[in-house]
């Protein structure tokens, strides 16, 4: 085998070799690099696109609702051009798209995303292909998942829109299934049989609210992920001493409602923990896990947390707007969001490297490089003497959007963020004389970029998707532009 490996690894030396065929092999990789996704209103667009044998993903723009999807009208072949079924990775339907359709024969697509308007029963075998992996269906879907006929075995990705009130019944999810998400609607009681064994990342939307003593979700011993939104029951059995959640479960995240005591129900395997909007029950010693590394108190949390009630393994901590000033913190503690109601630091140690506020507290530790504003924050201007030299990374957050002034950075900034309410434009001085050295903007910025105004230290700027290209000038050859 090892011979035959390197008579392989020489031969393609050899053609590699030739001026000819390497010229032609990194045009191929420079069109499939440049055509792997297209979006289209129609299939005739997809039929006269004479790029089409190198399109991996497909999207369709909102108001594509062809009635003749399937495989005769994709595996489209002219004179000139075949569209292979075998590039095909990713199909994205639209918003508008809601027709039957067939196709089991494709034999690579992994991907399908359908929109808010599909809403057709998955019926039999011939609809999905069996190589999908993984499917959402929108938020108009509410169809039946019909036992070991509407889904492909392979499948290890599901999400169900907020539409979706079926019952899940034995078989109707497929055994390899290993991420859940069910949307706001469903409300159903999950036989715990039909859940499958190898799940591990499980989430339930806004109406789900059932005891957990039925359920019997502790004999998923493979989900490492749980998260409810609005659930607001108890977690452990006081009568058996028994801890209703799975045993193995790294990360669970409550949103809205929940307000139970969570003292001995949670798994010594826990690693990220989110208490929700509601939570209000105060923690004592030994009741978070060792094993605990980010603690997020949500929006209600208002007692004081003294010595050992915070595990050593802490990295990262959110405290709730309510949040008092008598904290305990331990050493390992390398992140802290605070609450709005935090007047000092004086607790901080030097150990923090990260801190996110909701505004500018006096007293910012030296030892912090990296500074976070929250969604509350949109004065940056009026604020700027307060943070320290020390800052090498500064988040906006995602609520500021006011214009910058002139040298309002420090020399210390290398690392700047815009969040996705920013879309001022940036003016000659505001930020050009600063050492920024990484910039990123967020979804709403839509102003023209001179390279002239950005940092001349600049190597990487970082753009959303939809911000026109043609905005771009000047800028230098050296600096590496990401659209995300």
């Amino acid at each position: 085998m090892n011979q035959t490996k390197l008579n392989n690894d020489d031969m393609f030396l050899k053609i590699f070799r030739n001026i000819i065929l390497r010229k032609e092999i990194f045009n191929q990789m420079k069109l499939l690099n440049k055509h792997e996704h297209y979006h289209f209103k129609s299939l005739k667009e997809l039929k006269e696109n004479k790029f089409k044998e190198y399109i991996s993903n497909i999207s369709f723009y909102n108001g594509f609702n062809d009635d003749n999807f399937n495989e005769e009208t994709i595996l489209i072949c002219d004179n000139n051009y075949c569209y292979n079924d075998i590039i095909i990775k990713f199909i994205n339907f639209g918003n508008s798209f809601n027709q039957l359709f067939h196709l089991t024969n494709f034999s690579c697509i992994l991907i399908i995303e359908f929109g808010d308007s599909f809403n057709q029963k998955l019926s039999n075998k011939d609809m999905l292909p069996k190589s999908l992996t993984s499917l959402t269906l929108g938020n108009k879907f509410n169809q039946e998942l019909i036992p070991f006929k509407s889904l492909p075995i392979g499948l290890k990705y599901l999400k169900l829109g907020n539409s979706f009130n079926q019952g899940i019944e034995i078989g109707s999810l497929p055994n390899e299934l290993e991420i859940l998400i069910l949307g706001d609607s469903f409300k159903s009681i999950i036989n715990p049989k039909s859940i499958p064994s190898k799940l591990k990342e499980l989430e339930f939307g806004l109406q789900w609210n059932h005891s957990l003593y039925y359920q019997e979700l502790y004999s998923l011993i493979y989900l490492e992920k749980l998260k409810f939104k609005c659930f607001n029951q108890p977690i452990y059995d006081e009568k058996l001493k028994k801890s209703f959640l799975p045993p193995n479960l790294k990360e669970l995240r409550f949103i809205l409602n929940f307000n139970k005591t969570i003292s001995n129900g949670l798994p010594k395997s826990l690693r990220v923990l989110e208490l929700g909007q509601h939570f209000s029950k105060q923690i004592y010693c030994n009741v978070l896990p060792y094993s605990l590394e980010s603690l997020d108190l949500g929006k209600s949390y208002y007692f004081s947390i003294g010595e050992n009630v915070l595990p050593n393994s802490l990295l990262s901590i959110k405290f709730s707007p309510c949040s008092l000033q008598d904290v305990v913190f331990t050493k390992n503690i390398k992140s802290i969001s605070i609450g709005y109601y935090f007047k000092s630091l004086h607790s901080v140690g030097p150990y923090v490297e990260s801190l996110e506020i909701d505004k500018i507290i006096p007293g910012i530790p030296n030892t912090i490089r990296n500074l976070k504003f929250s969604s509350n924050f949109n004065n940056l201007n009026d604020s700027i003497t307060i943070i320290p030299s020390s800052i090498k990374s500064l988040d906006t957050g995602i609520t500021f959007n006011q214009p910058l002034k002139h040298g309002l950075l420090s020399n210390s900034i290398t690392s700047l963020t815009f969040g996705d309410s920013f879309n001022q434009p940036i003016e000659k001085g505001s930020i050009s004389t600063s050492n920024v050295k990484h910039l990123k903007f967020g979804t709403s910025f839509l102003y023209p970029l001179d390279g002239n105004y950005l940092p001349c230290k600049l190597e990487t700027l970082t753009l959303s998707k939809k911000y026109p290209k043609n905005y771009l000038k000047n800028i230098s050859k050296s600096i590496k532009i990401f659209f995300i």
